[in-house]
């Protein structure tokens, strides 16, 4: 079975792609045929080849969204609810979209032009970027509750199943947080339930992976030329002096006393 994965590293994206690469992706691919998109090779063009020459039953993708659109490397537009190509690319598929808002208008919209199901966003997904990718996991919880959704799911559980463990993922993390003693917990239980809270699950919620697979869905008919491939990128430390984290495209400073916090609007990507 193919499985598709868009890592964008432009724009802060690299927080999410750090934690699926290093943390998911090893406990993934051993069992599967993963085809990742990764920094620059994370295109729109590379995506629709990939849907074509792979024909993955399972779609994930990492990018900065509102309700009907989902952008991914440098910003570049990957897909919106009135694309001509959103039927090739729900057809039979699961599709998990980890950024902001989508799930009020791109998530639906798949679903009825022929997804199985959607994973994604109604609100604004909240990380830190105080320190770099991968450094500590204040800036990967988040993602790692996030992602125990893919974990859950190619164990062989449902949707409705894996997203349950995501949930409790999350839970998990609340309260480790909520009981800390750092100065930095109080705004990270903060951030982890508005992420737990806002995610929504459509479509078929009861099937398995394993059922995509079997038939697997249609392949596009006309792909773009550029073929995917894998690459490494360098990841650049995150500034330190402030705490920052990311809402719906907007970068926001963000200052904490106790469970109280400021949000200040710093610029629009």
């Amino acid at each position: 079975m193919n499985v598709l994965f868009v890592l964008p590293t432009t724009n802060n994206l690299d927080y999410g792609t750090c934690v699926m690469k290093n943390i998911v992706l090893p406990k993934i691919c051993s069992r599967f045929n993963c085809i990742v998109l990764e920094g620059d090779n994370a295109t729109p063009s590379n995506f629709f080849n990939a849907l074509s020459q792979y024909n993955p039953s399972y779609i994930f993708i990492l990018g900065h969204g509102n309700p009907d659109q989902v952008y991914v490397q440098g910003m570049n537009l990957l897909l919106g609810a009135d694309s001509p190509a959103l039927s090739a690319v729900a057809n039979g598929r699961f599709i998990h979209i980890n950024g902001c808002q989508t799930a009020k208008g791109l998530g639906p919209a798949l679903v009825n032009n022929g997804a199985v199901g959607y994973l994604g966003e109604d609100d604004d997904f909240l990380f830190l970027v105080n320190e770099p990718p991968c450094s500590n996991l204040d800036v990967e919880a988040p993602y790692i509750a996030e992602y125990t959704f893919e974990e859950a799911v190619f164990s062989g559980l449902t949707f409705e199943e894996a997203f349950k463990r995501r949930n409790q993922a999350f839970e998990n993390f609340i309260n480790q947080y909520t009981y800390s003693n750092s100065d930095i917990a109080p705004l990270l239980a903060t951030i982890l339930q508005a992420d737990k809270d806002m995610a929504r699950l459509l479509g078929k919620t009861t099937l398995t992976i394993f059922t995509l697979g079997y038939p697997p869905p249609v392949a596009l008919a006309s792909p773009p030329t550029p073929s995917p491939t894998a690459v490494t990128t360098t990841q650049a430390p995150a500034p330190k002096s402030t705490i920052t984290i990311i809402v719906a495209g907007v970068l926001t400073a963000l200052a904490v006393g106790g469970f109280a916090y400021y949000f200040s609007k710093k610029k629009r990507i």
